[in-house]
């Protein structure tokens, strides 16, 4: 420790460098990596990277269990955020992926993307969004949220809802922005060999009142 500037550690070697805990028939032992502290400032950075080169290497944390990737609590207010990016290249990018795992005999894993809870205002935002483009002449992304196709079976469902509340209910809006050339809203069925799928708009009821109103109105 020090009161002004800590010390860093290093581990460097001209072949693989390797830290591995021991090894035990009850638990085996553990590796923790953990930055310094600081009072008045901000805690040390850990950095896990490979070295810039015309194919960059692969880093991998994997786990047979449990995988926790988190940030430290902090007394108070900061910018804490986990950040998964894809480096930057000349020629096509990276791909970024989040995948569950597989199962051979039950169900495959879950993908949750939840935002943070807030205990006197609302909870954060969840937000999809595409890259935005550095050139008038190109166009951004398509976001795409689809079921996975299949030969066999059914394909899963998609639901797009908001969920129950004691006072009030979050709305669903579903738009395109405005441009010279505005985009479009298409509702569309799947084909079948036999009946086609069935497009439904219904309002909601009420069990003490009139059920929700229905407009469709040109701007």
């Amino acid at each position: 420790s020090s009161t002004m500037s800590a010390g860093n550690v290093r581990l460097a070697s001209n072949s693989n460098t390797i830290v591995r805990a021991g090894s035990s028939q009850s638990q085996g032992g553990a590796i923790r990596l953990l930055s310094g502290a600081s009072l008045p400032g901000s805690s040390g950075l850990i950095n896990l990277w490979t070295s810039t080169s015309s194919i960059s290497g692969s880093a991998k944390i994997s786990s047979a269990a449990h995988l926790s990737v988190t940030t430290g609590d902090a007394m108070i207010s900061s910018h804490q955020s986990i950040e998964l990016k894809v480096g930057d290249t000349t020629n096509v990018a990276g791909t970024g992926i989040i995948s569950a795992g597989f199962s051979e005999t039950s169900t495959g894993g879950m993908v949750s993307l939840t935002s943070g809870a807030s205990r006197i205002l609302q909870s954060g935002m969840v937000a999809l969004e595409t890259q935005s483009v550095s050139t008038d002449s190109s166009s951004s992304g398509s976001v795409a949220v689809r079921s996975t196709k299949t030969s066999t079976g059914m394909s899963g469902a998609i639901k797009l809802l908001t969920n129950t509340a004691s006072d009030s209910v979050g709305d669903i809006s579903i738009s395109t922005g405005s441009s010279e050339r505005a985009g479009s809203i298409s509702l569309h069925a799947g084909s079948s060999v036999g009946a086609g799928g069935a497009i439904i708009v219904s309002s909601g009821g009420s069990s003490s009142g009139y059920s929700g109103s229905l407009s469709i109105k040109d701007t």
